[in-house]
C-alpha cells in the first residue's frame, strides 16, 4: 500500500473551519482547556499553536459582523443526528465532499460542484448527517427526491428548509458561498505563508510518526477495524490546522465521493496517542482533576457559572470572597476546562461548559472501572 503526504493547507477547508469557530464563538483557548482535561496535559509546541490560531482568526475575521445574515446562514452552529459534533450549513457543502486532490478555493469548490453533479447522476442519496457531514448510499433505500432525503434527516425543521434549498441550486450556493468568504481566505493564505511554523510544526511531528507505523495502522488504533473496511491501494495524507480534533477519513472501496484512493485528514489537536474509542487518562491526571473541584467553593462556583456567566469581581462579590483568592479558582477551574472565557466590554466572562464536564465524569468512570 502507498501514502502521499500533501502539504500545506487547503485553504477552502481551513477558511471554513475558521469562519465557523468564529461565527460561534467557539475558542480555541477553550478547546485547548477541553482537551488537557481529557488528557491531563498539552505539550507546548500544541499550546502555543492554539493560542497563536486564536488570535490569527481575530486578526483575519476581526472586520466580519459575526450577526450578518448571509454569514450566519452558512456559518451558524446546528445539532446533527450524530452525538459526536455539530455542524453547519458550509461544513456540510465542503467536508462532505472531500478527495483531498485540490488545494486551491476555486479549484475545490469546482470539484465539490462536480462532484455532486455526479452524484445525482448516478442516482445517490442521502443517508444521514454525520461527524464529517452529510452521508451517502446508492440503490434502494432511499425515502424519495432530494426534499424527502433533507426532511428524513434529523435537523431543525427551519435548518433543513435551507438546506434543501441549498442543495437544489447547488452550483449558486457554492458561488455564494465563494464570494462570501474568498476574501477571507486570501487573508488566511498570506498569514499562514507568514507563519509556515504552523503547519510545519505539525507536518514534521505527523513524518516521525509515520517513520514508525502506516496510517491505516493508526486510523485502526484510533477508531477500529471498520475504519478501513474498503481500503484502496493508495492513501493521501492530508493535516488541518483549524479543524483542531477533527479526524475526516475515507476508503476508495466504500466511497461514493472519492473512489480513486483512500484519505485521512488530520486536524491539528490529533496526536499518534489520540483515540476515538475510549479516554485515556491515568491515575496521578485524573487524580489532579479531581482535586480541581475537590474544594466547595469551586463546586459552588461550577453551579452558579452553570446558570449565568459573570467575571471575576461580580462573582466574588455575590459570593463574599477575595478577588484574588476568586481570580486563582478562576483560573484553575479554567486550566483544567471546566470553564469558558469570553472576553467582552474589557472584562473576562467565565460560564461552565456543560460538554467538559460531561467528559470529566467518563474520565472518571475510564479510570475507576477501566
Amino acid at each position: 500500500m502507498s501514502y502521499e503526504i500533501i502539504r500545506g493547507p487547503f485553504i477552502l477547508m481551513e477558511t471554513v473551519e475558521m469562519l465557523y469557530k468564529y461565527v460561534n464563538n467557539i475558542s480555541f483557548l477553550n478547546i485547548a482547556s477541553r482537551l488537557r482535561l481529557l488528557r491531563g496535559g498539552m505539550d507546548a509546541e500544541m499550546q502555543r499553536r492554539m493560542e497563536r490560531l486564536q488570535k490569527l482568526t481575530q486578526e483575519v475575521c476581526g472586520g466580519l459582523d459575526p450577526n450578518d445574515p448571509v454569514l450566519r446562514k452558512y456559518f451558524e452552529k446546528v445539532a446533527t443526528d450524530c452525538y459526536l459534533d455539530d455542524t453547519c450549513l458550509a461544513l456540510m457543502l465542503t467536508c462532505s465532499f472531500c478527495t483531498m486532490k485540490v488545494q486551491d478555493l476555486r479549484g475545490n469548490i469546482e470539484e465539490i460542484c462536480q462532484i455532486w453533479e455526479s452524484l445525482q447522476k448516478r442516482g445517490a442519496w442521502i443517508r444521514r448527517c454525520g461527524i464529517s457531514g452529510l452521508e451517502f448510499s446508492s440503490g434502494c433505500g432511499s425515502p424519495g427526491d432530494v426534499f424527502d432525503q433533507v426532511y428524513a434527516l434529523e435537523l431543525p425543521a427551519d435548518f433543513r428548509l435551507t438546506l434543501y434549498k441549498t442543495l437544489r441550486e447547488f452550483r449558486s450556493s457554492m458561488e455564494e458561498l465563494r464570494t462570501l468568504i474568498e476574501p477571507v481566505a486570501e487573508k488566511l493564505q498570506t498569514a499562514l505563508e507568514n507563519e509556515p511554523w504552523l503547519m510545519g510544526g505539525m507536518e514534521q511531528y505527523w513524518d516521525e510518526v509515520w517513520k514508525h507505523q502506516e496510517p491505516h495502522d493508526f486510523l485502526v488504533r484510533t477508531a477500529d477495524e471498520t475504519a478501513i473496511v474498503g481500503a484502496g491501494e493508495k492513501t493521501l495524507v492530508a493535516y488541518s490546522l483549524m479543524s483542531c480534533d477533527r479526524l475526516v477519513f475515507d476508503m476508495a472501496g466504500a466511497s461514493l465521493i472519492c473512489q480513486e484512493h483512500n484519505f485521512l485528514y488530520i486536524g491539528s489537536t490529533v496526536t499518534k496517542d489520540s483515540t476515538a474509542r475510549r479516554l485515556n487518562v491515568d491515575i496521578g491526571g485524573g487524580g489532579a482533576i479531581m482535586k480541581s473541584i475537590g474544594d466547595k467553593k469551586r463546586l459552588e462556583i461550577l453551579q452558579r457559572l452553570s446558570k449565568k456567566r459573570s467575571y471575576c469581581h461580580e462573582l466574588a462579590d455575590q459570593m463574599g470572597l477575595d478577588p484574588g483568592h476568586m481570580s486563582r479558582n478562576l483560573s484553575v477551574l479554567h486550566s483544567y476546562g471546566f470553564l469558558r472565557q469570553e472576553r467582552e466590554s474589557l472584562k473576562n466572562y467565565y460560564r461552565t461548559d456543560p460538554e467538559a464536564i460531561r467528559n470529566f465524569l467518563k474520565v472518571v468512570e475510564t479510570t475507576i472501572l477501566g
